[in-house]
Parts: structure tokens; C-alpha cells; sequence
């Protein structure tokens, strides 16, 4: 069990798509205090994150940082996911039904809804299991 800690810590793993990098500061500091700096990508796993980190440090203030910068080799295609668009459009015209002074459904949101743009990107299941997967490692590599 780590009881306190002040370092600097990184790892990298080389994915098809890109690269994936785990970033941990910590500073002496009387309480556990966990920060974490992730995208969106990541933002699932933020529960498992705090709560791998907290099994392990009794103490400390820590960052953490999640990134994965895409190669720009990596040519993506980008594809309009049409069924749940209609989805999306059917639901926004029921919600009218019931409250008729609700706005409309702009381009924006549809477009920013998760799914609706779909690529032959990395999948994000494998991104995240990577960045547990490094994470373990880090914690293994303190103890």
C-alpha cells in the first residue's frame, strides 16, 4: 500500500490509430485528493479510475491525466449513423406532442449525440480498456 508520494509518473502505448498517454502528478498532501483530466473518450471510465487509485493511495494529491492523440496517417472515415438521427428526430417531434413550446432540435446537438457520427476509428471499448490496462501497470509498477 503506497501511505504518500510526490513524483511524476507517464506511460505511452502505440495503438493503430495513435497514441494513448496516462499522466500521474502527485504531491505530499494530508488527505487523498484525486483530479482527473480526461476527454471525452474517457469519461466513462472515470469511476474505475478513482476507484483504482483509491484502492492503492491512502494519501496524496494526484492528477491524472488521459490523452490519445490520433496519427495523422490514420485516415478515418466519418459516417452519419441515419437510424438513430431519425431516432433522435422522431423523440424530439413527441416531446413537441407534450410541450408545444419546446424548441426544435438543431444540427448541433443532433450531431454532438453520441453515436450519431460513426467512424472506422479505434473503438472506444479498446481505447478504454488500454488506458485501464496502462493505469494497472503504473499501479503495479509503485507497489
Amino acid at each position: 500500500m503506497i501511505y504518500s508520494m510526490t513524483g511524476y509518473a507517464s506511460a505511452q502505448r502505440e495503438l493503430s490509430h495513435g497514441v494513448l498517454s496516462v499522466e500521474l502528478r502527485a504531491v505530499n498532501h494530508r488527505f487523498l485528493d484525486l483530479s482527473l483530466r480526461l476527454p471525452e473518450e474517457f469519461r466513462a471510465l472515470e469511476g474505475a479510475i478513482r476507484e483504482k487509485l483509491s484502492g492503492r493511495l491512502n494519501r496524496g494529491k494526484l492528477e491524472c491525466r488521459l490523452n490519445f492523440n490520433v496519427r495523422e496517417a490514420a485516415n478515418t472515415q466519418l459516417r452519419l449513423n441515419n437510424a438513430l438521427v431519425a431516432e433522435l428526430l422522431r423523440l424530439a417531434d413527441q416531446v413537441k406532442e407534450h410541450q408545444a413550446s419546446a424548441g426544435d432540435l438543431r444540427m448541433a446537438d443532433i450531431l454532438r449525440w453520441p453515436g450519431v457520427i460513426e467512424s472506422d476509428a479505434l473503438p472506444t471499448e479498446l481505447l478504454q480498456a488500454t488506458a485501464l490496462e496502462v493505469l494497472d501497470v503504473w499501479l503495479w509498477l509503485t507497489s
